[in-house]
């Protein structure tokens, strides 16, 4: 009887596709293997590799389903890695821009780095390893997603967007009514809107505090406030470290009150100060986040909202129209909890 070339062939092949899940049949493949070689080295006349062919089908035979849910397996892992993968790229895209805390940077940088550990794991083979790494990628996708929802949540939050819609209107109306400058800052927009008598003059893209999606609270947490301001002071150039600035009149009431009600909470150290030196400056144009608190413009956009805005100028600070990308991002975050 011929050697059984095809059935050893078969037998390599099924072994590399079970990988692990073969267990204890690699010890009987290896006994197969063994009686087709001591069967080799009898004289032709005496080989007979029936019972070695028999054996190595029986072994095949027990390998087939394994090599088949080895190979399920795989699909499924790989199915997965793509859904994770995915998921981490629009998880890192809807978070571009945000400002996100240490902790949060950190957890995001470290799933990023799972996942492409994961996907080198899988690409050598090693599925077991890589579905366990997938697994953690996944549940830690799962806390970075809520964790930063509760950052930008306000930003669609319906009651809040109606507030801010509501202090524009009003900044716009008396605008029209008093023929004066008005100035509406949206910080989701990270736009300024320059208006008199209630027509938009102009509009500026600006620079913002570098915790900019944050709450002002209090001094040094480099968030940009919201709420209604009057300009307090004009500082041309020489008189502000950013060239020309308008210094507002940051903190009002309302800071102090939302400053209050934190520290009855304990979530703010008593006797923290609310800040100050909220300006609209320049030095600005930088498509970043950067600033302690303030909203800055390029030089010479600030030059002209300088010129136009006479002292108490009403300044409206609002997180957004629920349009912007912070407030999309909320929206599809919510949506993937």
């Amino acid at each position: 009887m011929e050697r059984p070339t095809t059935e050893l062939a078969r037998l390599d092949a099924l072994l590399l596709d079970a990988g692990i899940l073969a267990g204890d049949i690699r010890a009987r493949a290896v006994q197969a293997r063994a009686a087709v070689r001591s069967i080799d080295l009898r004289p032709t006349f005496l080989r007979d590799y029936g019972a070695a062919r028999d054996s190595l089908m029986a072994v095949t035979g027990s390998l087939e389903p394994l090599a088949s849910e080895a190979d399920a397996r795989s699909r499924r892992r790989l199915a997965e890695r793509e859904s994770v993968g995915d998921e981490l790229r629009e998880l890192s895209l809807l978070l571009d821009g945000v400002t996100l805390g240490a902790d949060l940077r950190r957890a995001l940088f470290e799933t990023r780095a799972r996942h492409t550990e994961a996907e080198r794991l899988l690409d050598a083979g090693r599925v077991s390893d890589a579905a366990a790494l997938l697994d953690s990628v996944s549940v830690a996708l799962t806390a970075v997603r809520i964790e930063a929802h509760g950052l930008v949540a306000r930003y669609a939050d319906e009651s809040s967007v109606r507030r801010w819609n509501g202090w524009v209107a009003e900044a716009v109306a008396e605008s029209r009514t008093s023929g004066n400058v008005t100035m509406v800052v949206d910080k989701d927009l990270r736009r300024l809107s320059l208006f008199r008598s209630g027509i938009l003059l102009s509009e500026h893209r600006v620079d913002l505090g570098s915790n900019a999606s944050g709450v002002k609270l209090h001094q040094g947490d480099r968030a940009t406030p919201e709420g209604r301001y009057r300009v307090l002071e004009r500082k041309d150039l020489g008189a502000s470290r950013y060239g020309r600035a308008l210094l507002l009149d940051y903190p009002n009431p309302e800071d102090r009150d939302r400053l209050r009600r934190a520290i009855d909470a304990g979530t703010v150290r008593r006797g923290t100060s609310p800040g100050g030196l909220i300006e609209i400056h320049g030095a600005g144009g930088r498509n970043e986040d950067w600033t302690d608190g303030c909203v800055a413009l390029p030089d010479t956009e600030m030059a002209e909202v300088f010129d136009r805005a006479p002292l108490g100028t009403l300044v409206v600070i609002v997180g957004g129209d629920g349009s912007g990308p912070w407030a999309t991002a909320a929206r599809r975050l919510a949506r993937g909890r």
